[in-house]
C-alpha cells in the first residue's frame, strides 16, 4: 500500500469507519501496516457471512459482491462512524462532518477456477450528503 497516500488519509482529520466483504478484508490490515492508523481510523467490520452482511447493512442485499453492496456497506460504515464519533457528546453537538463511511466488496478469482470468471471491486465512499463509489473489472490472465 502506498505509505505517502496512507499518511494523508491519517492527517486528513477525517475520521473513517471500513466494511469490507470478500476479497477486499484484506484492505484494513494493510492501511493499518503503516504506523499511526489510530490517527483516522474509528474501526473496522469484516461481515464475511452473508448473514452478518444483511444484519451490519440492516436489509438483506441481492448480490454481495457489486456496487450495491459496496455502496450499502459505505452507508452503514458511515453511520457506525457518526456514532463513534458522537460517543460521549453531547446530543446537542451531534456532529457528523469529518465522518468517512468506506464500503468495499470484491469478488476475486482463484486459481482452479472456470475460464472466463473476472475480479470484480467495487468500493463506495458515503460522507455527509454523499455516496461515491468506483467499481473494477479485471479478467483474469495467465502469467
Amino acid at each position: 500500500m502506498n505509505t505517502k497516500i496512507v499518511k494523508e488519509l491519517q492527517n486528513s482529520g477525517n475520521m473513517f469507519f471500513v466494511a469490507a466483504t470478500g476479497g477486499g478484508t484484506s484492505f484494513i490490515g494493510e492501511f493499518l501496516k503503516t504506523p499511526g492508523g489510530s490517527k483516522c481510523i474509528a474501526g473496522g467490520y469484516v461481515p464475511y457471512a452473508t448473514q452478518a452482511t444483511d444484519i451490519f447493512v440492516g436489509g438483506k442485499l441481492t448480490k454481495y459482491a457489486d456496487a450495491n453492496a459496496a455502496r450499502s456497506l459505505a452507508v452503514a460504515s458511515y453511520e457506525q462512524c457518526v456514532k463513534i464519533r458522537n460517543h460521549d457528546r453531547d446530543p446537542k453537538n451531534h456532529i457528523e462532518s469529518n465522518v468517512v463511511g468506506v464500503g468495499i466488496a470484491c469478488s476475486l478469482v482463484k486459481d482452479n477456477e472456470r475460464a472466463g470468471r473476472e475480479h470484480h471491486i467495487n468500493i463506495a465512499i458515503q460522507t455527509y450528503g454523499r455516496t461515491t463509489g468506483v467499481s473494477v473489472i479485471f479478467k483474469k490472465s495467465k502469467l
